[in-house]
């Protein structure tokens, strides 16, 4: 069982070579979930090596006993932690969700996903695609991206983006 102690709003980066493309799609995105995006891979990828980690907020939940089972665990919550980080305005631009685009002129998405993790960022990964066939879907999971989507079904994103965000993963084709 997973229990939240702490959230606040995070950011959602979106990578993309098409610029127009990438202000509509801010526009189809909950405006409350900041987001930023990129539509040069290189950018993303010196924005990636500078941006806050969630690490750099650290949290820590302490379980009694980890050998219980979860409905039996006494959970210790650092509140005064909490209550630091929520004066910090950093918290709010910890990337929790990188959406890349397969097919770029740079590198293609699966790539950006290579080098974002070389970069240290532990962040779920969900590729976007005009095309998205079975086999870049399958390339996708194969490369530990948590997610992939078709750009004729990008209504869907906002669900996507919440369900990486909670620890599931997301593969969807028209």
């Amino acid at each position: 069982m997973k229990l939240p102690v702490h959230y606040h709003p995070t950011t959602t980066v979106l990578v993309d070579d098409s610029d127009s493309f990438l202000r509509s799609l801010s526009f189809q995105l909950d405006p409350a979930q900041p987001n930023i995006s990129f539509h040069d891979t290189v950018a993303a990828l010196e924005w990636f090596g500078r941006s806050v980690r969630s690490a750099d907020l650290p949290l820590l939940v302490n379980f009694d006993d980890p050998h219980q089972s979860s409905d039996r665990r006494n959970v210790t919550v650092d509140m005064a932690r909490i209550w630091r980080i929520s004066a910090q305005p950093k918290r709010f631009t910890i990337p929790s969700v990188l959406v890349v685009d397969y097919s770029m002129p740079q590198m293609d998405g699966v790539q950006a996903a290579r080098e974002i993790a070389k970069s240290g960022a532990d962040i779920p990964i969900l590729l976007f695609s005009l095309n998205l066939s079975p086999e870049i879907m399958e390339m996708a999971r194969n490369n530990g991206l948590r997610g992939a989507i078709s750009k004729s079904e990008i209504s869907k994103l906002p669900y996507a983006i919440k369900a990486l965000q909670r620890g599931e993963t997301f593969f969807y084709a028209s």
